[in-house]
């Protein structure tokens, strides 16, 4: 979780063996409390991750303002068994100076957008095929207000 402010959480959370297609899980989202303004809740399949232990414990996650936004180093312990994903979303309905959220937003180069439609967020994945620190990256179209995360997944063994 990453907090940012003294009202806003953003949170990243997993679940293990769902299956999204017509007539598979559902998910249901119960608040303990209220909320101050929105709520925003993305959901994003991913298909090859391990199906016992999928999270790998390896998570980065920064905030901060402008159009480059950066989760912050993780670190690939073994090349080709696992997959950075990451998350990046807009801090609020609007950008800096009341612009557009920043969409659309532009992953980095060699990674697969997994939401491109979503306005103010979007996700990306690239299986890891070295070691050594990485980052997870995207950019704005307009100057936000920014959160990002970096998770790495365990890939399946083949």
């Amino acid at each position: 979780a990453v907090d940012y402010g003294t009202n806003e959480h953003a949170q990243l959370w997993y679940a293990r063996i769902v299956n999204g297609s017509s007539g598979g899980d559902s998910i249901t989202i119960t608040y303990s409390g209220t909320t101050d303004t929105f709520s925003l809740l993305d959901i994003v399949e991913y298909a090859g991750l391990d199906s016992t232990t999928p999270y790998s414990g390896v998570f980065s996650s920064a905030t901060g303002t402008g159009t480059a936004m950066d989760s912050g180093a993780v670190t690939v312990a073994t090349a080709n068994t696992q997959t950075l994903i990451g998350v990046f979303g807009a801090i609020g309905l609007t950008g800096i100076g009341d612009n557009n959220a920043g969409y659309p937003f532009t992953v980095a180069s060699g990674f697969t957008e997994d939401l491109p439609t979503e306005v103010t967020s979007d996700y990306e994945s690239k299986v890891m095929t070295a070691t050594g620190s990485v980052h997870a990256t995207a950019t704005a179209s307009n100057p936000i207000y920014w959160v990002a995360y970096g998770a790495l997944f365990n890939n399946a063994s083949n």
